[in-house]
């Protein structure tokens, strides 16, 4: 469905969404809807049956943003049903908040007032969870939302909802999918591939902020096999949000100092940082509400404020660094205008290395400790008979071990051409819409590379491209591991 055909609510055009609910099994002995629309969810729990909590439960099994104001004023309706309303509420929130949205900044009415009333409690159970959603999805309404948050006075929680802490449910829940992850690694480095899928899709079926940032990590960090699983499944939720990857997984970062996520503290930092190094080689624009949302964020803002950063303002690139009380420009004043978007400077889109100097310079003199090399890597620049060429000259004849030119090639994306299984001669670099190829002479088994030394024959552009059309951070990245090989 196009943007322009999207239903419109109060001036709002709601994500996309599929036409029918997903049932997730649960007890087949009770008469509810296996598989439904919201009509007949809305026409089940205002039909007789539906006033049985037990019965209401089943609807629960159900989880998309429609379904959020369904029972928001099913629950206002019926305060009996108010505790495992926002049980649901908070257990799906990331997905909720988009129901409720474009309701509670409409006009005043009965389900307006039941949509604000479920917004605030879950701003106040689960802070920024709401304007961080509206960010992503509605941007014309963060003025709406924020004075609905903060002038109105918002009901204190039922008893029963409170019983059980959120931050408690929400470790719970965490130490759950950790545990799941943890036993999909075991699954897989014993074989079981069936149960390693079925335990991916479990994974992601868990609350969002316990299961997504899991599935990313799994996605991003793990072999090719849970990898490819996982970074679909995640994938298919960023579209059904109205996301990109990139932009759910910003959402979705865990903060390391709430309960459950001590276990994995460091692998989760290390894969912030690689996904912060990956944004800066493929030129990634972050627009100015998810980079002040980041360096709010406790472990984002400690590896944001490590690097160094750029933006267009008046007319001509700017560098700045996060300070402790804000943004510090290149003199080491306060900036004064806010910056629209800000991205990562790479050295290789720089002319030669004196123009990089006072970057480096900012780094030093303000004892900035980066999470990766940014300024001091590598870096490979063509010389101007290049640009031109379709293949350089430069690498040919560097010989390096069979395991050293493995490794350094699969760290910096290269990857065999074709199916791997017998010695591989040709090697490819992908830089959309063109390619690189290499020839290593001779071929080299990939799974096991050996000792054996091998030699590098050839570079070369595919596509119908030169050197020269390449972006200079994805040429310079793909041709640096060639510096570290015997001339």
């Amino acid at each position: 469905m196009k943007a322009a055909e999207r239903p419109v609510v109060h001036g709002l055009t709601v994500p996309e969404e599929p036409p029918q609910l997903t049932y997730r099994p649960g007890d087949a002995s009770r008469p509810y809807p296996r598989t439904a629309d919201i009509s007949s969810l809305v026409t089940f729990l205002e039909s007789s049956s539906g006033r049985d909590p037990s019965v209401l439960e089943h609807c629960f099994a159900f989880v998309c943003p429609q379904l959020a104001p369904v029972l928001a004023r099913y629950a206002a309706r019926r305060p009996t049903a108010r505790p495992a309303v926002e049980r649901w509420l908070r257990r799906h929130r990331l997905v909720a908040v988009r129901g409720l949205i474009p309701i509670a900044v409409g006009p005043d009415s009965a389900e307006q007032r039941a949509c604000a009333g479920a917004l605030r409690e879950l701003d106040k159970t689960h802070p920024g969870v709401v304007l961080a959603a509206a960010e992503s999805s509605f941007p014309t309404a963060i003025g709406a939302l924020a004075a609905l948050l903060d002038t109105t006075t918002v009901t204190s929680p039922s008893p029963d909802a409170s019983a059980g802490t959120p931050a408690k449910a929400a470790g719970d829940d965490r130490a759950s999918a950790i545990a799941l992850m943890q036993q999909i690694e075991r699954w897989r480095d014993e074989g079981k591939k069936a149960r390693m899928v079925r335990g991916i899709t479990e994974l992601a079926a868990m609350p969002a902020d316990a299961g997504l940032p899991l599935l990313a990590l799994l996605g991003r960090d793990a072999r090719y096999d849970v990898s490819h699983k996982a970074r679909w499944l995640f994938g298919g939720v960023a579209r059904d949000w109205g996301l990109s990857f990139d932009d759910l997984e910003d959402m979705v970062a865990p903060k390391l100092e709430e309960e459950g996520w001590a276990p994995l503290g460091e692998r989760i930092a290390l894969h912030q940082a690689h996904r912060l190094e990956r944004a800066m080689i493929a030129g990634r624009r972050f627009p100015a509400t998810s980079f002040a949302r980041a360096i709010e964020h406790p472990l984002l803002r400690a590896l944001y404020g490590g690097l160094v950063w750029s933006a267009e303002l008046d007319a001509r690139p700017r560098c700045f660094t996060i300070g402790a009380r804000g943004l510090v420009d290149e003199a080491g004043g306060e900036m004064r205008s806010a910056p629209s978007e800000v991205f990562l400077p790479h050295p290789a889109t720089f002319p030669d290395d004196d123009a990089v100097e006072p970057l480096r310079r900012i780094a030093r003199d303000r004892c900035l400790s980066p999470p990766f090399p940014q300024l001091t890597r590598p870096v490979v620049r063509l010389w101007g008979s290049e640009r031109a060429d379709t293949r350089t000259r430069r690498f040919e004849g560097r010989q390096a071990p069979g395991s050293v030119v493995k490794e350094a090639l699969a760290a910096a994306g290269w990857e065999p051409s074709g199916q791997p299984l017998g010695p591989v001669r040709e090697l490819r670099f992908d830089c959309p819409p063109y390619g690189l190829v290499i020839c290593v002479d001779p071929g080299m088994p990939w799974h096991r590379p050996g000792s054996r030394v091998r030699t590098i024959s050839h570079v070369q552009v595919i596509g119908g491209a030169t050197l020269g059309d390449i972006d200079p951070r994805l040429l310079s990245e793909a041709l640096a591991p060639f510096l570290s090989f015997t001339p």
